[in-house]
């Protein structure tokens, strides 16, 4: 039977330790010497917070709601005021944030090149208009499949109707970013890294206007990758993937946050368990958030200014 456990505040630092090294397994009591606090199950409907690098407070479910400060190393606990952002009736208040994408362009975006405005939108241009991407899109191939209907509603004799039905194989609609200057010239891009779209989206461009993103999701669904492009250049080069012989979980396990043009958070199964990386976007580099014999179901929230958030996960027994 599998244990639920809401895990909140997911991190003192997501620069520092992870949540497995420093236990900071959210609404956990401190474990025993010795002991994998993964292995500790509490009320699903406590909150908590933690108040410096080895100290966390934890609310009650109860109304009202109770708060202890718990010492990390020690185990001692005390009773504390509730926090002054926490209504005290049992229900959590979440600091919610806007992601980290580009800012709204400030002014009225000029006239699309020529060149670009003959491909299809959405355009997307660079924060200060030096660049805008535009799509090229190649259509599916018609594969018409004729059905009888035998007791149409507004006649007595049967019906011919035609539908248009992929199968396996098929060419699919497939949707390639194509990159202009704001002059029209246009930079070519290298697609080797998204070769065969089953989509393409999740098109963010950088603050500063110098390089954008897409998340490339490989027909077959064995590749999810997201794809970086330097919009001087039309260099590309992955920054995360997820690879699979059999079946990458696309609709359900696709989950990516941007902390800055420099940081996201990443959702991955390559160990094992569905878990959170912090991704380093110049150099690749992973460093877990989460980790352990138990998987993140939900990302609640994030607060990007206090490098917090809110997870829901499951815990196998």
């Amino acid at each position: 039977m599998p244990a639920f456990l809401r895990l909140a505040v997911i991190r003192p630092s997501l620069r520092g330790l992870g949540l497995a090294a420093a236990f900071a397994v959210a609404c956990l009591p401190p474990p025993a010497a010795g002991a994998d606090p993964h292995e500790l199950v509490t009320d699903p409907a406590a909150t908590c917070r933690w108040t410096g690098p080895t100290t966390v407070v934890i609310g009650s479910a109860g109304k009202p709601r109770e708060w202890q400060e718990i010492d990390a190393v020690t185990g001692q606990r005390r009773k504390v005021d509730a926090p002054t952002d926490e209504p005290n009736d049992g229900k959590a208040g979440r600091r919610r944030r806007k992601r980290a994408d580009e800012p709204a362009p400030k002014t009225q975006p000029p006239a699309l090149p020529e060149t670009a405005a003959a491909l299809a939108g959405p355009h997307r241009w660079a924060p200060g208009f030096g660049h805008v991407v535009a799509w090229e899109v190649e259509p599916a191939e018609p594969h018409p499949v004729h059905l009888v209907e035998s007791s149409p509603r507004d006649r007595v004799e049967p019906k011919l109707v035609t539908l248009d039905y992929l199968k396996p194989g098929d060419r699919i609609e497939r949707r390639w970013p194509r990159l202009f200057a704001r002059d029209g010239r246009e930079i070519p891009l290298d697609r080797s890294l998204f070769p065969e779209p089953w989509s393409i989206d999740r098109l963010r461009w950088s603050a500063d206007g110098s390089r954008f993103t897409f998340l490339y999701n490989q027909r077959g669904h064995q590749v999810l990758r997201l794809v970086q492009v330097e919009a001087a250049t039309g260099h590309t080069r992955s920054v995360v993937e997820e690879r699979s012989p059999t079946f990458v979980d696309y609709p359900h396990k696709t989950w990516l946050h941007w902390l800055s043009d420099g940081e996201l958070l990443w959702m991955t199964e390559r160990d094992g368990w569905n878990h959170l990386v912090l991704v380093d976007v110049t150099t690749g580099e992973m460093r877990p958030v989460t980790s352990g014999r138990w998987m993140v179901r939900d990302v609640e929230a994030v607060d990007d200014d206090a490098d917090e958030g809110e997870v829901a996960g499951e815990q196998k027994k």
